[in-house]
């Protein structure tokens, strides 16, 4: 029978192993990274048991839950069109991840046809778009803005090719022991945006902003998103 002072030494070896690997994932060359993401997920798994296992004897206190809702973009305010070839098209991808032991993540395209080559400066529309659910304060949430060309380039298999890609790099990262969403956010961001210009065809990034989820209910602060010309700001809502 497993001791918690066992239990507890093999938990830190794990979390020790894990965090080498992450550190190794963070100067590895593209090739390479894959194999890495592989072994971290090993680890995370082992890493999960070898927790429930100390809960359930007592050593160790479940986590507390934080209060969570769903979260809903509520409108966005076309302050001045991007410089693209007549009215704009805009549509929004948004990264939800949840840090953890075992990080789960998703990306999630939101558009209405009724944009398509009808938002004009001056514009203020109610968009109310679920994204998801169970997003909290410690939920990081990424926000592109895209202004389409033709049809939206993140749709379909490119979506879900955006989706695969955020979903190894947040496994990866997302279980760094004590990280914060600040640092979690100068980790991924920069994967998110390799994601959409590795899918993008026509369309134009204007921005990538991080929304921070400071309530688990009622509004959130105003996103200000610049480039390709147009400025936007855009607010979303917890539920």
């Amino acid at each position: 029978m497993p001791t918690c002072a066992s239990i507890k030494a093999e938990i830190t070896s794990v979390q020790n192993e894990i965090k080498a690997l992450q550190e190794d994932l963070q100067q590895a060359a593209p090739n390479m990274k894959a194999a890495i993401i592989t072994q971290i997920k090993k680890q995370q798994a082992n890493l999960t048991k070898l927790k429930n296992q100390a809960i359930a004897l007592g050593c160790i206190p479940a986590p507390a839950q934080t209060p969570s809702g769903s979260l809903v973009l509520q409108e966005f305010n076309c302050v001045e069109e991007t410089n693209e070839v007549g009215s704009d098209s805009p549509y929004f991808v948004v990264f939800v991840g949840h840090p953890g032991i075992t990080p789960t993540s998703s990306v999630t395209t939101l558009r209405k046809e009724s944009w398509d080559n009808e938002i004009d400066s001056g514009d203020l529309i109610k968009a109310n778009l679920t994204v998801g659910t169970g997003v909290n304060t410690n939920t990081l949430v990424l926000v592109a803005l895209l202004e389409e060309d033709n049809n939206p380039d993140i749709t379909g298999a490119d979506l879900i090719n955006v989706q695969n890609w955020m979903q190894a790099i947040f496994q990866a990262f997302g279980s760094i022991l004590g990280i914060s969403l600040n640092q979690l956010d100068a980790m991924v961001r920069p994967e998110f945006v390799k994601a959409l210009n590795a899918n993008i065809a026509n369309d134009e990034i204007v921005a990538v902003k991080r929304l921070t989820i400071s309530t688990s209910s009622g509004l959130l602060p105003i996103l200000k998103f610049l480039g390709d010309g147009g400025d936007y700001r855009v607010r979303f809502r917890m539920g």
